[in-house]
């Protein structure tokens, strides 16, 4: 008799345990496909590298990435108009409008957008064809005149890219509109290139660590309670070899690793090699200017 309640005990022993190393498992396994889980970083959050002149250019001027502008948006190269940004080369625009969507500065074609009705807005008509015009079907010649009106029509898409949206990774003054294209009146920068060179070496570091950063913000589903949009302006001193050699935080975006994310982005991206002499100053050093933004909705 006790034998058998001795295993009835220990029996049940047994059933607790598995029922416990059940439930651990299952919580276990539900941790793991949270962890895992795939939640959408906020990609569509705008993140911008805004370039300031150096001092000695004079008036404090942005620094824009040159994308190629189609050329129905050009003014003659003689237009005196006056410009706040600073690019590759000189150039007028009939109207100023940056793209809406958020990403390395380019123009692209956008399933095939006509310039020509930005421009030119076409006006509605009762009829959309010339067969409802004249209630009766096209001849040969009027077909083909249609043929290389829509050829024409098709080569003032915008150049610069394979199709989708045009981007825009520089923060611009609310008083350029939003259009479909990037069309910005610049002066001509004599170091661009080399500003360039140093942009295209930090924007990734950048821009990847910053979507991480959001990301495990999402994930923690806590925002940090600090003034937006989140901007810090740096300073970096690069050795005349283009090394990076140290920063000097003027601005800060209010959360430290935003901060770092910036400094970190000149020492992952460096050495900028071959800067122009002209750029060292009296130090020693080639210092330049960076604002970095995170407009958040």
């Amino acid at each position: 008799m006790d034998i058998l309640i001795e295993r009835t005990y220990i029996g049940q022993e047994m059933a607790y345990f598995h029922t416990l190393m059940l439930s651990l498992f299952l919580h276990a396994l539900v941790m793991v496909i949270l962890w895992k889980m795939e939640l959408p970083p906020p990609s569509s959050t705008p993140i911008s590298i805004e370039v300031i002149s150096p001092k000695e250019v004079g008036d404090k001027k942005q620094i824009v990435r040159q994308v190629e502008t189609p050329e129905d948006l050009l003014l003659p190269e003689d237009n005196d108009s006056r410009s706040s940004l600073l690019s590759e080369r000189r150039q007028r625009v009939r109207e100023e409008m940056r793209a809406k969507e958020s990403g390395l500065s380019a123009n692209r074609t956008g399933g095939g957008v006509n310039i020509k009705n930005i421009l030119n807005p076409p006006r509605k008509m009762v009829g959309t064809t010339k067969e409802h015009a004249t209630g009766q079907a096209p001849g040969p010649s009027q077909r083909s005149s249609q043929r290389q009106e829509s050829q024409s029509n098709s080569s003032h898409s915008a150049s610069g890219g394979s199709g989708g949206a045009s981007t825009l990774s520089d923060r611009l003054n609310d008083s350029v509109k939003v259009g479909a294209f990037n069309a910005l009146n610049t002066d001509r920068f004599v170091y661009y290139s080399y500003y360039e060179r140093i942009n295209s070496g930090i924007h990734g570091h950048w821009e990847g660590r910053v979507r991480d950063i959001l990301y495990q913000y999402q994930r923690q589903g806590v925002m940090p309670k600090v003034p937006k949009p989140w901007v810090t302006e740096v300073e970096v001193l690069l050795t005349p070899q283009g090394a990076f050699h140290r920063a000097i935080l003027h601005s800060s975006s209010g959360i430290e690793i935003v901060d770092q994310a910036c400094i970190r982005a000149f020492t992952l991206g460096s050495p900028f090699l071959n800067p122009p002499k002209e750029m060292i100053q009296k130090d020693g050093f080639i210092h330049v200017y960076y604002n970095f933004g995170v407009f958040l909705n």
